[in-house]
């Protein structure tokens, strides 16, 4: 026996697990009901998911964005987080929008965290990959782009042109 876990239970039997992904499962619908959601799909290591919830938080509010809630939940097994702030209603002020992103990210960058866990880069965070990936690294994943996709028909335009 471990005394690294201080909180949890084991499914008993198939009702017992059906009942628990039941509460997984209504985890997204649940914070869309209760407002305008801001998503952020990291990874981070398990010790770190309230560390990185609480100073969430208190970013937040130290940034004036007290009326925001932060709520965690993911695979808790690999490390990948959903954080999810939920706010009472959709705030189109784009500067409390990067002010919440880049809040998240500094938490999860500083814990040695991946910005993209299950869904990618995209084009919303291209901006970060040169705090999160060194530069010869970033210089590779351009060949091999360009190794598979020299004519650049492949998602033209999104992280890697």
């Amino acid at each position: 026996e471990s005394s690294t876990i201080e909180n949890g239970f084991l499914a008993q039997d198939s009702k017992h697990i059906e009942e628990i992904w039941g509460i997984r499962e209504s985890c997204n619908p649940s914070v869309a009901r209760a407002g305008y959601v801001h998503k952020f799909d990291v990874s981070i290591g398990i010790e770190a998911y309230m560390e990185v919830a609480e100073e969430v938080s208190d970013a937040l509010e130290n940034a004036n964005l007290s009326d925001l809630t932060v709520c965690v939940w993911g695979h808790v097994a690999d490390g990948n987080a959903h954080i999810n702030i939920v706010s009472g209603q959709f705030d189109k002020d784009a500067v409390s929008a990067e002010t919440i992103e880049n809040i998240v990210y500094s938490s999860v960058m500083k814990r040695k965290g991946s910005i993209s866990a299950e869904h990618g880069i995209g084009q919303s965070k291209r901006k970060y990959m040169s705090q999160i990936k060194d530069g010869a690294v970033l210089e590779l994943m351009s060949q091999m782009k360009n190794l598979f996709d020299p004519h650049f028909i492949m998602n033209p335009g999104k992280y890697l042109p």
